[in-house]
């Protein structure tokens, strides 16, 4: 870590280091501003002091009002990313607003302020009470997978909130029976909020908050379904699970690579490899991590770095670095770490060093 005064990056007396790293501004009180993240520390802090910039604009008033940066530094940009991220869920600075795209992912999601929620297909990560599975492949199979579930389950597919009625007239998926009818006041809260978790239990689990978000008292049996839904649902749960990889990369600030063991959108782990000779056991390392089991629930102060960890997953770069070891299975992907990581001029350096008395 390090720390300046805001007036010596001003007038260009000191600066943080190049490279990957995560920096953060205070105002005289102490107070936590800003929180951001670089490939280039040095470059992106005196960025905010140039001249020109407009005084209302976001970077000019975090400038105006700093009078101190902290950063730390990260051994790769994807680390400085999940570092950013973490650190912005739990210090919760002024200036930051995350929660946006989570990439080519999708999520099931369910509102627990809904009396007699639905299973929803998103894309974006909200803040607030919403409960998460994924991420997951988006596509017809998913939902065709999840519409199969709800008739199975008797669960809503209707849009908006519900204020049951005796009275009124239910649709045509209570005569079909594909659907439990709480608009109707044929089902309570409590017994719809089991079925909710069973079908959650059926995508890979649930958690006690969830289970009394909705009403539940206790977690469900396990639901017993159709054949084919039954194999649909375990597709997809192979299909979360199988988002474990292995991220190769070059080290940012020492000789050889990291090796970092991503799982469900999250960092489980990061190995420095630095000789040749030292890859083998880093990965034995982070895919002995990625053996763990996930979270079904994403805990709601994880969101943020699985969107950030999912988008740079998703890029060009993100895509070139990754070896998915539930695709590949262990020695194919051994193999794939071997070739991404070959002797290049990081490596010859670090041989050469390792050969000198």
């Amino acid at each position: 870590m390090g720390r300046l005064a805001a007036a010596d990056v001003r007038a260009g007396r000191g600066a943080p280091p190049a490279g990957p790293g995560v920096y953060a501004f205070r105002d005289d009180g102490g107070r936590l501003l800003y929180v951001g993240v670089s490939r280039d520390l040095a470059r992106r802090v005196r960025s905010y002091f140039a001249p020109g910039i407009p005084r209302g604009a976001k970077q000019g008033r975090i400038a105006r009002l700093a009078t101190s940066v902290a950063w730390r530094t990260a051994p790769s940009v994807l680390e400085a990313l999940v570092l950013e991220a973490r650190t912005i869920g739990r210090e919760k600075p002024w200036f930051n607003r995350r929660l946006k795209d989570a990439g080519r992912h999708v999520w099931v999601r369910v509102d627990p302020r809904d009396p007699f929620p639905r299973l929803e297909v998103t894309r974006t990560l909200a803040p607030g009470p919403w409960r998460y599975v994924g991420p997951l492949p988006a596509g017809r199979a998913l939902r065709r997978a999840l519409d199969a579930l709800a008739d199975a389950l008797g669960l809503r597919t209707c849009p908006g909130s519900l204020a049951p009625d005796p009275a009124a007239r239910a649709c045509l998926r209570l005569d079909l029976g594909q659907c439990s009818a709480p608009c109707v006041a044929r089902t309570k809260r409590g017994a719809y909020g089991r079925l909710v978790m069973r079908a959650l239990a059926a995508l890979g689990g649930v958690d006690v908050d969830a289970v009394r978000a909705v009403g539940a008292r206790a977690s469900p049996a396990p639901a017993s379904l159709p054949p084919a839904i039954a194999s649909a649902l375990a597709a997809l749960r192979a299909a979360r699970r199988a988002s474990q990889v292995v991220v190769v990369v070059p080290a940012a600030r020492e000789a050889g690579h990291r090796l970092i063991a991503v799982a469900g959108g999250r960092l489980r782990l990061a190995v420095s490899a630095p000789r040749p000779f030292d890859l083998q056991a880093a990965f034995a390392r982070v895919a002995a991590a990625l053996t763990l089991p996930a979270d079904a629930i994403v805990p709601r102060d994880a969101l943020d770095e699985i969107r950030v960890v999912t988008a740079w997953l998703a890029s060009p770069i993100g895509r070139a670095a990754a070896v998915d070891v539930g695709r590949l299975g262990h020695a194919a992907a051994w193999r794939r770490v071997q070739a991404l990581a070959a002797p290049g001029p990081l490596f010859v350096e670090a041989s050469a060093a390792a050969a000198r008395p």
